[in-house]
C-alpha cells in the first residue's frame, strides 16, 4: 500500500492513510530555502505530538521530542545537523514496534524510541521554512492479531 502526495502546502496537516504500524515508511522529499531557520515534521494525534522532528539551522542540531497535554518531554539533540540550507533532502522515517528509525539522504541519522504508542498517530504535519515536493506513505500493515499481540509485549 502506497500513497504519494505531491507539492505539499506549508503549513499542512496530512491524514496518514492506513495509520502508523511497524514497517510503515514515511518518505519526505524537498528542500530548504537559503534563509531557512528551522522546520518541523510531526507525527500527531489530536493536539498532541508523538514525534517532533525539528531541524534548527540557527542552533546547528535537530531536536527530537514529544508533546503531550500541553507539556514537552526531554529533547534529544545529538547527531548535529547533516542538512544544509538551500539544498535538497530526503528524510525517511521507518516505524518499528519500539522506535522510529530516521534516515537523512540515505544515511542513518537517529532512532527515536516511542514515547507514545505508534498506533495513536493519525496525522503528519509540516511547517515553517521548508518546501516539500513529495511525501510517500509506504508499507503494508501486519495482520491485526500479530499487531495486537506484539503491542502487548512492547507497551
Amino acid at each position: 500500500m502506497s500513497t504519494t502526495i505531491n507539492h505539499v502546502a506549508i503549513p499542512s496537516s496530512i491524514f496518514i492513510p492506513g495509520g502508523m504500524f511497524p514497517g510503515r515508511i514515511v518518505r519526505v522529499k524537498g528542500r530548504t530555502p537559503h534563509g531557512a531557520r528551522r522546520f518541523g515534521l510531526d507525527f500527531q494525534y489530536n493536539n498532541d505530538i508523538a514525534f517532533h522532528f525539528n531541524p534548527r539551522f540557527t542552533d546547528g542540531h535537530i531536536v527530537r521530542n514529544h508533546y503531550i497535554s500541553g507539556s514537552w518531554g526531554n529533547e534529544e539533540t545529538s547527531g548535529g545537523l547533516p542538512l544544509r540550507r538551500g539544498h535538497r533532502f530526503e528524510i525517511v522515517f521507518v516505524c518499528h514496534y519500539d522506535r522510529f528509525k530516521v534516515m537523512l539522504n540515505g544515511e542513518h541519522f537517529t532512532d527515536f524510541i516511542h514515547r507514545v504508542p505508534f498506533h495513536r498517530i493519525t496525522h503528519f504535519t509540516v511547517g515553517r521554512d521548508i518546501i516539500i515536493t513529495e511525501i510517500d506513505f509506504e508499507g503494508t500493515p501486519p495482520p491485526t492479531d500479530y499487531l495486537v499481540l506484539s503491542e502487548e509485549n512492547v507497551f
